[in-house]
């Protein structure tokens, strides 16, 4: 307008659209992916956290990173439950 007043365009249904599928995007983006899983085993009476790390890595001081990725589940690293599921992160 000659006046020096910005006129005001309504959104049309395509903008509106647009935004959506913008905002759909980012969320996607910023969401964190699903876990990867990995193998899992199963506790029997014996078992380590060293010795299912050296059966899944081949060395025994891999025990940690089986530790920190059953947190939940294990309370107590030097005592692991018959018939707990770890799971045994990939490298």
């Amino acid at each position: 307008p000659e006046d020096g007043k910005k006129e005001l365009k309504a959104p049309v249904a395509s903008d509106l659209d647009d935004k959506k599928a913008q905002g759909k995007a980012a969320e996607t983006e910023k969401a964190p992916a699903a876990p990867q899983e990995g193998k899992f085993h199963v506790v029997k009476s014996g078992d380590t956290l060293g010795g299912i790390a050296k059966q899944y890595y081949g060395r025994a001081s891999m025990e940690d990173m089986i530790f920190k990725a059953n947190a939940k589940v294990i309370k107590n690293r030097n005592r692991l439950s018959v018939g707990m599921r770890l799971v045994i992160p990939e490298l």
